[in-house]
């Protein structure tokens, strides 16, 4: 299973991006969020998800693209828990 190089997904609509999203610091996320244009409503709901990330330390989910997979993705962090990447 891949995705074509150079296709480009909204963070917070993939589980990869969600997962990034989760370790970006409060105005990182929110200038992401500005930029996206994402409704009041659904950042809401969004916080509490990334929230829960957080705290698990990986998310998983049915993917959006493919059916009968699932996708699973974890953060690459340096000593300080600074984000360097997402493992997916």
């Amino acid at each position: 299973i891949s995705v074509r190089v150079g296709a480009t997904f909204a963070l917070h609509t993939r589980v990869s991006g969600e997962v990034a999203l989760a370790w970006f610091d409060e105005d990182a996320c929110q200038t992401y969020l500005d930029r996206q244009q994402v409704p009041a409503d659904e950042r809401k709901k969004l916080a509490n998800k990334l929230t829960r990330i957080r705290k698990a330390g990986y998310e998983s989910a049915d993917s959006p693209l493919i059916v009968g997979a699932q996708d699973v993705a974890a953060p690459v962090v340096d000593g300080g828990n600074g984000l360097l990447g997402v493992l997916c």
